[in-house]
């Protein structure tokens, strides 16, 4: 599954878990996403780490996190520009801060690999239920670009 098509869609519920026991704050650590649910009005696309894997930091005040396909094609020698467009879809990060205030977590980007969301803040519904950490909300792809 390309990138591009799961940040067009709408509506996100991701399914994180802890992958440390020593928590300093509710999200500090490290956690790994174990699945996703993207909807548009006309589909659903539902991904487990066989399908993509990506892990999320959280510090007291940053967050950072990278995504990429498991099964991703090797260079052999100097990479085409095809081979490089291919590794660029099937790869993704980003970061800057976030506030959590009652159950709602607010990124505030300020590192993406697609340009046009640097700069925005998206709000998700927050909660932990043991290791466990769910984010839901309306991802604004269409007014981003």
């Amino acid at each position: 599954m390309s990138t591009s098509g799961l940040w067009r869609i709408g509506l996100i519920a991701l399914l994180l878990v802890g992958c440390g026991e020593e928590k300093k704050g509710k999200l500090e650590g490290v956690w790994e996403l174990v699945s996703a649910r993207f909807t548009s009005p006309d589909t659903t696309i539902v991904t487990t780490p066989t399908e993509w894997k990506q892990v999320k930091v959280i510090t007291r005040s940053h967050f950072a996190f990278v995504g990429q396909e498991p099964d991703r094609a090797m260079f052999h020698g100097k990479p085409t520009d095809a081979e490089l467009l291919s590794a660029a879809r099937t790869f993704f990060a980003g970061g800057g801060t976030y506030t959590l205030v009652g159950d709602t977590y607010t990124e505030n980007i300020q590192f993406f690999f697609y340009p046009n969301y640097v700069g925005h803040s998206i709000a998700f519904k927050s909660q932990i239920e043991g290791d466990r950490w769910i984010m839901s909300g309306t991802y604004p792809s269409n007014s981003i670009g």
